[in-house]
């Protein structure tokens, strides 16, 4: 059949996430690769949880990558005909994507695949599509489809997908470069205003329609194509080249990955011309086929033939090439098997009013002491003070034997082993209360790497900031940079610890969520790895990943690794504090809320 019918598009877009738009954000541009060695690789997409979504053209699939690796897979869908170029995840995290060779768009749901749109022939009829590729899904689960070979966008209704009517271009295929008409459109998104963008890829211009419209307005592009000259990031460009997908947030910016060089480019409503904000000039994305961002901000992109490639939006830390942010090859490699544990006794006098803890190579235990403001250093049961500070909370020794205190609820200050207490240097914070970078709020425990990086749970923050050496301010390791707390697994509440293991992955406490979060090298979503906790305050890990969990309310869980369920290991009446781990023996020492003194056990 080749009878068709058009209407005007009126999307539902009131249930659209969109990423957050601040003035003049940029990104690094030093990208870390999350997936590597992808064949053919085209769009992406990320849940709400952190899983990744690529179509690989040439291998007819649709693979799945979680946040707890970087290179496993799973196929979602195998065996599609080819060419397939493109995906969408709807509000609720349903999965679509498009074969171009089957001239169909599926669903997938549960382990199935079904057929959404389209009869499997290529025609110009109600129920045929031809070629499709980029399509959006709206808060009804209606879809529109850019029918690539039949230059038009279908509309079909959640109600009815056997069949579609075009809501852009002409319903018969006729292409034409009017601004009601369109030759080879490649993608259709609609923005927060329920505007359409399409981009009409040969040509290369992008067009909006405003709701109820056939007739667009020419928002991208001069309608001849570019030439690629590796233009560096910032850069104006106003003619398109291979552009491929578009990405659309909360403020209608329109970003756009090109495969002929751009890399990828911003569009504002003020220009039809774009900013390279991702250079196609080096090897970051020389063939950008495809981008994302996360809830937070930092773009993702499909780089053909190479992998998935993460800029971080700067505040956020930026991972760089290697994804090294912490440096931890000092650490131990041991692993603790245990599974139970020996009271010693006590390491420290009734005189002490403790919340942090650590011990140092030869096993000395150091306290913060709310009682003297000060941190006391015990060897053999003899208390030393060794630092003073406002508010003790947290404290750390580095393996040579330098002293680090939170303190004032703002600072971070360490001492070197010959200095008095009096005598610290400030190394983060210190500027108040506040959710600025060079600002803390209510810092408690926190780490030190190999290189002298601190890495920071900001507690009344959310996060985990990242400061190094000699800096005046911080960035942002986990969480949201200005303090939004909540339950994805991006987001923290009330982070008040972080540890790391020497194959540099973090794990933070996240107490309201009664969860410990375990986080990638250089990702943004975390993984869920110990759960149902009452009232985690402090945490240990050995190399092998076990995790040991001070809860104010019970004492101390040990989580073996690959298990979210813990085992109560010590029963403290009214709960435990700080916790410290002897990596090599398994001695741990736990701070008693009841008593106010450190218990020793040993395996």
């Amino acid at each position: 059949s080749t009878t068709t019918s058009t209407v005007t598009s009126t999307a539902s877009i009131s249930c659209l996430s969109t990423i957050p738009c601040p003035v003049g954000p940029s990104w690094s541009q030093n990208p870390y690769a999350i997936v590597t060695g992808l064949t053919d690789n085209y769009q992406i997409a990320v849940d709400s949880v952190g899983n990744f979504y690529v179509v690989l053209n040439a291998g007819g699939q649709v693979l799945q990558f979680t946040p707890a690796s970087k290179s496993s897979s799973s196929v979602i869908a195998g065996g599609l005909t080819t060419p397939l170029y493109a995906l969408f995840l709807d509000q609720s995290d349903l999965l679509y994507f498009s074969v171009a060779g089957s001239n169909q768009v599926y669903s997938y749901f549960d382990g199935v695949n079904i057929v959404v749109a389209g009869d499997g022939t290529a025609g110009t009829g109600e129920n045929q599509l031809h070629g499709p590729q980029g399509f959006f899904v709206d808060c009804s689960g209606n879809l529109y489809i850019s029918d690539s070979g039949n230059n038009r966008v279908q509309r079909y209704s959640s109600s009815n997908p056997t069949s579609g009517c075009t809501v852009a271009g002409d319903a018969y295929s006729n292409s034409g470069n009017s601004l009601s008409n369109f030759n080879i459109p490649i993608d259709t998104k609609f923005d927060a205003s329920g505007n359409m963008i399409v981009l009409d890829s040969f040509n290369y211009r992008m067009l909006s329609f405003a709701s109820g419209s056939r007739t667009g307005t020419l928002t991208a592009g001069d309608g001849t194509a570019g030439t690629s000259s590796g233009q560096a990031a910032g850069t104006t460009y106003a003619q398109m080249i291979q552009s491929q997908t578009i990405y659309i947030d909360g403020c209608a910016n329109v970003y756009v990955a090109d495969s002929g060089g751009e890399g990828v480019v911003k569009y504002t409503s003020s220009s039809t011309a774009g900013t390279v904000i991702v250079t196609g000039a080096s090897s970051a994305a020389p063939q950008a086929d495809g981008l994302t961002f996360d809830p937070l901000g930092n773009l993702y992109v499909s780089e053909r033939n190479t992998g998935i490639n993460k800029f971080a939006m700067i505040p956020y830390c930026d991972p760089g090439s290697s994804g090294v942010l912490a440096v931890t090859s000092c650490l131990s490699s041991s692993c603790i098997t245990a599974s139970s544990y020996t009271a010693v006794g006590t390491v420290t006098s009734t005189s002490v009013i403790p919340y942090g803890i650590a011990i140092d190579s030869s096993e000395n235990v150091y306290v913060t002491d709310g009682s003297t403001n000060s941190i006391i250093k015990f060897v053999s049961g003899t208390p030393t003070t060794v630092a003073s500070g406002t508010t003790p909370l947290g404290v750390f020794v580095d393996s040579s034997n330098n002293i680090y205190m939170s303190h004032s609820l703002t600072t971070i200050e360490k001492w070197l082993p010959a200095d008095p207490p009096s005598g610290g240097t400030i190394v983060a914070g210190n500027n108040g209360q506040g959710n600025a970078q060079n600002q803390l709020n209510a810092p408690v425990n926190f780490f030190v790497d190999c290189s002298g990086n601190l890495f920071i749970a900001d507690s009344s923050n959310s996060r985990v900031q990242r400061w190094t050496p000699g800096a005046s301010s911080g960035c942002t390791m986990a969480g949201e940079r200005n303090g939004v707390n909540g339950s994805a697994s991006y987001l923290l509440s009330l982070s008040l610890d972080v540890k790391f293991t020497q194959s540099g992955n973090m794990f933070v406490i996240d107490q309201l969520n009664h969860r410990i979060q375990k986080f990638l090298p250089g990702f943004t979503y975390g993984v869920t790895v110990a759960e149902s906790l009452p009232l985690p305050y402090a945490l240990a890990v050995d190399n092998c990943e076990n995790i040991y969990v001070s809860d104010q309310t019970n004492g101390v869980y040990k989580f073996t690794s690959g298990s979210t369920t813990g085992t109560l290991i010590i029963s403290v009446t009214g709960g435990s504090r700080g916790i410290a781990l002897n990596p090599v023996n398994g001695n741990l020492y736990v701070i008693f809320k009841s008593d106010g003194l450190v218990h020793k056990y040993t395996v």
